[in-house]
C-alpha cells in the first residue's frame, strides 16, 4: 500500500517522466476501450489505485501478465457465481441441492418484500424448464448467468487493456509504465 501511496504522489506531483514516444500514445489511445480511456482522463488517480491493485494482487515480482489478467477474470466471476448460488442454496430448506417454488415462499416469509420478490424472481428463472423446481445444474446455471452479468465482457475487456500500456513490450506491465502511460495520455489528452 505504501507504495502505491508513493506512486500516487508522484502522479499527482507530477514527478514521473511521461517519456512515452508519440506512437506509442497514438497506439495506447487508439486501442484502449473507450471507457477505460474516459477513467484515466477523468480518474487518474483511481485508475492508477486500481492498477496497482491488480498488479500486486494478481501478479508477481511486481508486474502482471496474460496470465495473471486472466486469472483477475476468472476469479471475478468464480465470486459473483459463488456468491449468487449462495443466496439461492439458503432456500433449500431440504438439502438436497434443488430449490422449489414452497422453498422459495417459505425462506421469503422471512424476507423483507424487496428481498422476498428477488428470491422468487430469481428462483423462477433459475428453473429453466419449468417443473417448479430449480435443479443443482439449473442453479449452477443461473448463477453463471447472473456471474456474466455482474462482471461483462466489456469489464473483462477493461481489466485486460492493462496490458496495452506495456511499454518496453515484455508482456508485463509494471505500476511504473502505468503511470508514464497514464500520465503521457494525459498529456495527450490536454494538448490534443
Amino acid at each position: 500500500m505504501f507504495w502505491v501511496l508513493v506512486a500516487l504522489c508522484a502522479l499527482i506531483g507530477g514527478m514521473v517522466r511521461a517519456d512515452v514516444p508519440a506512437p506509442d500514445v497514438a497506439r495506447i489511445t487508439a486501442a484502449l476501450p473507450k471507457a477505460v480511456l474516459k477513467q484515466i482522463q477523468t480518474g487518474a488517480e483511481r485508475y492508477v489505485s486500481d492498477a496497482a491493485g491488480v498488479i500486486y494482487g494478481y501478479g508477481g515480482d511486481g508486474a502482471i501478465d496474460a496470465a495473471g489478467l486472466e486469472n483477475l477474470v476468472a476469479i471475478n466471476r468464480a465470486k459473483l457465481c459463488a456468491r449468487d448460488l449462495g443466496r439461492m442454496l439458503t432456500a433449500d430448506l431440504d438439502g438436497d441441492g434443488a430449490v422449489t417454488g414452497a422453498e422459495a415462499t417459505t425462506l421469503g416469509a422471512s424476507l423483507s418484500a424487496r428481498d422476498r420478490g428477488r428470491l422468487q424472481r430469481a428462483q423462477t428463472a433459475a428453473d429453466a424448464n419449468g417443473d417448479g423446481a430449480a435443479s443443482p445444474d439449473e442453479l449452477r446455471a443461473a448463477s453463471g448467468a447472473a456471474a456474466l452479468a455482474g462482471y461483462s465482457d466489456q469489464d473483462a475487456a477493461a481489466d485486460r487493456a492493462l496490458l496495452l500500456l506495456d511499454l518496453d513490450g515484455d508482456a508485463r506491465v509494471t505500476l511504473d509504465e502505468v503511470l508514464r502511460a497514464v500520465q503521457a495520455l494525459q498529456l495527450a489528452a490536454k494538448a490534443g
